[in-house]
This record gives C-alpha cells, sequence and structure tokens, in this order.
C-alpha cells in the first residue's frame, strides 16, 4: 500500500473490504450452480471468460464506427455460472456504435485499450 494520509488509508481499507465483501458474495451465489467449488476454482474459471471488441467499418463515409462486444467460447462451467449469477446472454454481448474506440477486456479486471 503506497498511501500514507489517513483518509487515503480509509479509503483503501475500504475499498479491499468491498472488493472481498462481493467477492464472497459472487462465490456464495456460484455455490449452488457447482457444489464444491473453491474460491480459486471460480476466480479461475471467470478469469478465462474473455471479451473481444470486433470493428467494423463505417456503413457510409461519414458513419461512426460499428463494433461488436463478443464473448469467447464458454465451458459448460461458465455456462452454469454465469446463468446462476444472472449474467444473461442480452448483457453479455452488446452491439453498439461509437466514434471513440472501446475498451477491450483482456481477461476479467483487466483491461486495454485496443492499437490503432
Amino acid at each position: 500500500m503506497y498511501h500514507w494520509t489517513d483518509q487515503k488509508i480509509r479509503v483503501h481499507t475500504f475499498y479491499c473490504m468491498l472488493g472481498i465483501s462481493l467477492l464472497q458474495y459472487i462465490y456464495k451465489k456460484a455455490q449452488a450452480a457447482w457444489a464444491g467449488l473453491s474460491m480459486e476454482q471460480l476466480i479461475e474459471e471467470l478469469e478465462q471468460i474473455m471479451q473481444f471488441a470486433v470493428l467494423y467499418p463505417p456503413q457510409d463515409e461519414k458513419g461512426p464506427n460499428r463494433v461488436a462486444l463478443v464473448l469467447s467460447k464458454e465451458t459448460l462451467a461458465q455456462q452454469g455460472l454465469a446463468k446462476q449469477l444472472g449474467l444473461d446472454a442480452t448483457s453479455r454481448l452488446i452491439l453498439r456504435n461509437s466514434r471513440k474506440l472501446p475498451l477491450v477486456r483482456a481477461r476479467a479486471g483487466k483491461a486495454r485499450t485496443p492499437e490503432a
């Protein structure tokens, strides 16, 4: 931890506790889909889900770039976890128009901007 002031230390502690609480909540919900699932297995399965941004050229000269966000193929375990956690197909596959380049999720929790 690289914080020295009391306020920044409190905020850092809050974020850590929030992350732990969220992970515990997801873990308890995932137990219904996969009995005997360890926390390490849950994190590993969720890290393997990848999202790609497919960039299409504009339909006309002045139109915006078309972007489709597509998920990688999921294993049966990942499909069960997604269903139990309420991640339906419409929230996982998003089609949108954008003039800006989107963030591409390389792995869960790690984002990078696409190369031009």
